[in-house]
């Protein structure tokens, strides 16, 4: 919420309240009733029930200019914005708009989900809007919505000018420059990095690709060193910028284009037609294969995926990213001794990396498959090799309790709850060790956690059927 509706709606509704008591006034006491709990409402930052009482003094006064204004700015506040554009309507019909009305109908229609009419309202303007800050965040949604990343960029620069303390703000600026100029986003960067309490990885990752992409003296190369490493920390729409921009200088870059692929699809788009055209232009190129293979499982296709990530595997056997997702195409196909061979095959390949130590102990306690023997140990090396991730001390608790260990497991479990304190599947196992243990009360807790944390997930319906089998 804007912060000018919040704070000018309570003493605007209280100088209304007072008018109607201490003036002469022919409004009868229940519009006046009706007025104070607006303000009562209002002051308790209760906007949908001040909305409600504006509402009903509106039903006394309906030709009242300031009561529509202010029925639009609790609508807006409560999150209703339709019913904000109607009280605007009302208020232009009783009166020709003015500047701070077509602020707030620009931010109700950006809520509604219309961003090009948003902007069309925001440029009829002459001047900025009572909440510049609030009118920039909105200027720079609606560019994004609408895929204008100029625009986008634009909004973000004067946003930081005007809240230099908006960390988020900032951050959303420098990684946009870094995907349209790289060499001008590092002042950006550093002070992304400065801002973070202890440093930005992704921001010091990003101006050493820049720094060392610079010495090659290829735009294109830079954009796509960029590109990768924005998807490597999960930033995949700014990730598609880069390499779309890398794409317009040189479109025979293959690595660009099968990245790109990957991050449209990440981004919630289609990448299949750019991941083919890497893979044609390209046949001896494992990466192409190996998105193509992330692609269509995603899609539920396991066995095209298997198809092209088997592919991938021949031309680079060296890679354990790739044995990894066999491992898990092979589970997907209900094949778990090739997906065993192949979470294994991951571990020998990057003995030193948790990841592929902590996706073989995820795949031996998911099928319960060797826990003594392999989910154990691959668990232990996992949090050994990462001892402060929530994720390896899960799976290492949740060994321990499957080999019969509860009081190390209990130990463990604590521990990840202790760094990822609402992880749901930390919740589960510890829920399933204190039904082991006899602790209904600290099971049922922990049960219902994990249903209230992750509604309608997997683990949440573990949980019922836990909690179902303790009440029956």
């Amino acid at each position: 919420m804007p912060e000018w509706i919040g704070a000018r709606v309570w003493h605007i509704l209280i100088t209304l309240v007072l008018l109607g008591l201490l003036g002469p006034s022919p409004s009868p006491e229940p519009m006046r009733e009706a007025l104070r709990e607006a303000a009562m409402a209002q002051e308790g930052g209760r906007p949908g029930s001040a909305l409600a009482a504006v509402e009903l003094a509106l039903e006394f006064e309906p030709g009242d200019l300031n009561l529509h204004w202010q029925a639009a700015r609790l609508a807006y506040a409560a999150g209703t914005p339709d019913v904000a554009l109607n009280h605007l309507d009302a208020a232009d019909r009783i009166s020709p708009t003015v500047a701070e009305r077509t602020c707030l109908r620009a931010d109700s229609v950006l809520a509604t989900g219309d961003p090009s009419a948003a902007l069309a309202l925001w440029g009829s303007l002459s001047s900025v809007c009572p909440d510049a800050v609030n009118q920039h965040r909105g200027l720079a949604a609606a560019y994004l919505a609408t895929g204008d990343i100029v625009g986008y960029e634009r909004a973000l620069s004067q946003l930081v000018e005007l809240a230099p303390g908006d960390r988020e703000a900032l951050r959303s600026l420098a990684l946009a420059k870094a995907a349209r100029v790289p060499t001008e986003s590092v002042p950006l960067l550093r002070a992304m990095d400065q801002g973070s309490e202890n440093g930005d990885p992704l921001a010091r990752s990003l101006i050493r690709a820049i720094e060392e992409a610079r010495l090659e003296g290829n735009p294109a190369y830079s954009l796509a060193q960029v590109g990768q490493v924005l998807a490597q920390h999960g930033e995949w729409l700014a990730s598609t910028w880069a390499l779309q921009r890398a794409l317009e200088l040189e479109p025979d870059y293959v690595e660009a284009r099968a990245y790109l692929g990957m991050s449209l699809d990440r981004s919630g788009q289609d990448g299949l037609a750019e991941l083919q055209a890497a893979a044609a232009a390209a046949p001896q190129s494992a990466l192409p294969h190996a998105f193509l293979g992330l692609h269509w499982r995603s899609q539920g296709d396991a066995s095209k995926a298997l198809a092209e990530l088997e592919t991938a595997a021949q031309l680079n056997p060296t890679d354990p990213a790739i044995a990894g997702e066999l491992g898990a195409t092979y589970e997907a196909l209900g094949d778990p001794q090739s997906a065993l061979a192949a979470y294994l095959y991951a571990t020998q390949l990057a003995p030193q990396e948790p990841g592929f130590w902590l996706l073989l102990a995820q795949f031996s306690l998911r099928q319960e498959l060797q826990v003594q023997t392999i989910g154990l140990p691959a668990a232990r090396n996992a949090a050994t090799l990462a001892p402060n991730d929530p994720a390896a001390l899960d799976a290492l608790g949740y060994s321990y309790l499957l080999v019969g260990n509860a009081s190390l497991a209990e130990r463990i479990l604590t521990r990840s709850l202790a760094l990822a304190p609402d992880r749901p599947s930390s919740l589960y196992h510890l829920g399933l060790l204190k039904l082991k243990q006899g602790d209904l009360t600290s099971a049922r807790q922990a049960l219902q956690s994990v249903i209230d944390l992750d509604p309608g997930g997997n683990f949440a319906d573990l949980a019922q059927r836990a909690l179902e089998r303790v009440d029956s």
